[in-house]
């Protein structure tokens, strides 16, 4: 949290003086506190600082694998902390600094998910050298955060960012060895930020154009994060000869590295399949949209009709053939649902000329709502061909004005119910 968690005021308590420590201070806080927390953690350490740092804000530590008696209540005090604030899975504690003078420490402990503490570690570590890796993978299409390295899917990263993401590796080992960064450079560690700078911009696929490729984000870190702009803004323009390189990359080019690299055809495939057949599901609901327009529905009236469709109407699985007007086969059982009902004489001359096509499953209406969040069970899946999507809106014609009744009946109901529940407590 940058050693900002306690000096404002919140919640009524005041804000603390939290002041920055010199080196010395730092060490002797780290290598206490570090005995202190061990006690409650099976695996602790330490994020790499960056080198030149003048002074520290903090005092952080990436623990794993609590101990059966750790709880944050029994950590705070087992430190002498004051106060605690939280922020997912990082606590910031405000331990008190030696001297009297009401000056305390801010102590952040981060607690990985069991098998991420390296990587998060990674990282963590060397201020923002990974904020300066994103900015040179990500035009390629990769991403590294705190729960990996991924490589982002370009046909569905428009529409939803995170659904994109292929998770690759968490392994340090296998990250450095695909960017073509030297893990013994690492492991030596670095004694300036030229040196961090000259080892990020090595890796084998980062391009020299940063200029052009800022985000509004990467406009906000310059101005927040010193290193980083001394990056972007000086190290990168004064430094060409660090870019020619003989090899270029497509995003594709390394899609395909990547996927192959690390074995993730399969969730690749997946995933691509999947984001199809909600496309069009999506298509399918766009469909049915416009046929409720032309009952006049629009505006919340249409937003009603399909709640309604989605919480009342369920997938029966059949088979069958008929003609319309003419009784089935011997032997073959013909739903009445997926049968126009009558005084709908679009609905009927349509269905006619649907007349004999099949369909695995039909709709049918619930006997009760179904308020679970729609997704796990797309309409589209339950559709084997187009002739089978236009008997659908054919059978939606006829029963979306009984559906909408039922789902008016079912709100009405739980607002009655809530208010005689207020009334009864009133």
């Amino acid at each position: 949290m940058g050693g900002n968690a306690f000096t404002q005021s919140k919640d009524g308590r005041p804000a603390l003086k939290v002041p920055r420590l010199s080196h010395e201070a730092y060490y002797e806080l780290r290598d206490h506190y570090c005995s202190l927390i061990s006690e409650f953690f099976e695996d602790i350490a330490c994020p790499a600082e960056a080198p030149g740092k003048l002074d520290h804000g903090d005092v952080d530590f990436v623990v794993q694998n609590p101990k059966p008696d750790f709880s944050a209540e029994k950590l705070m005090n087992h430190l002498g902390a004051i106060r605690r604030e939280s922020n997912g899975p990082t606590s910031s504690y405000a331990v008190p600094l030696h001297g009297g003078n009401e000056e305390y420490a801010q102590v952040d402990v981060h607690i990985c998910k069991p098998g991420y503490m390296q990587w998060e570690l990674l990282m963590g570590s060397y201020g923002d050298l990974w904020q300066i890796i994103g900015v040179l993978l990500r035009p390629l299409g990769l991403t590294a955060n705190d729960q990996g390295l991924h490589v982002r899917l370009a046909e569905i990263e428009p529409h939803n960012r995170k659904a994109s993401m292929v998770l690759l590796t968490v392994d340090r080992t296998e990250t450095f060895t695909f960017l073509g960064l030297d893990s013994q450079v690492y492991d030596v560690g670095f004694q300036s930020e030229e040196a961090i700078f000259d080892w990020a911009s090595r890796g084998y696929y980062f391009q020299r154009d940063i200029e052009d490729r800022r985000t509004s984000n990467d406009r906000q870190r310059i101005n927040k994060r010193a290193m980083f702009a001394r990056f972007v803004n000086e190290w990168a323009p004064a430094h060409p000869e660090a870019w020619q390189r003989e090899d270029t990359y497509s995003r594709e080019d390394l899609l395909k590295k990547a996927i192959r690299y690390f074995n993730k055809e399969k969730v690749y495939e997946d995933l691509i399949s999947e984001w199809q057949l909600m496309e069009r599901d999506e298509a399918l609901w766009s469909e049915i949209k416009e046929e409720l327009r032309a009952y006049g529905l629009d505006g919340e009236r249409l937003g009603l009709a399909i709640r309604a469709l989605k919480r009342w109407i369920h997938w029966q699985s059949k088979c069958f053939s008929y003609s319309v007007g003419n009784a089935p086969r011997p032997g073959v059982t013909v739903p009445e649902i997926w049968v126009p009902a009558h005084g709908d004489a679009l609905a009927t001359q349509e269905a006619g000329k649907l007349a004999g096509s099949a369909a695995s499953d039909v709709p049918a209406i619930r006997t009760e709502a179904n308020m679970e969040p729609y997704g796990k069970d797309l309409w589209i899946c339950h559709l084997l061909c187009d002739a089978n999507r236009e008997a659908l809106k054919v059978w939606i014609r006829q029963n979306w004005a009984e559906i909408v009744s039922m789902e008016k009946a079912r709100v009405k109901a739980e607002k009655d119910k809530r208010l005689e529940t207020r009334r009864r407590v009133g």
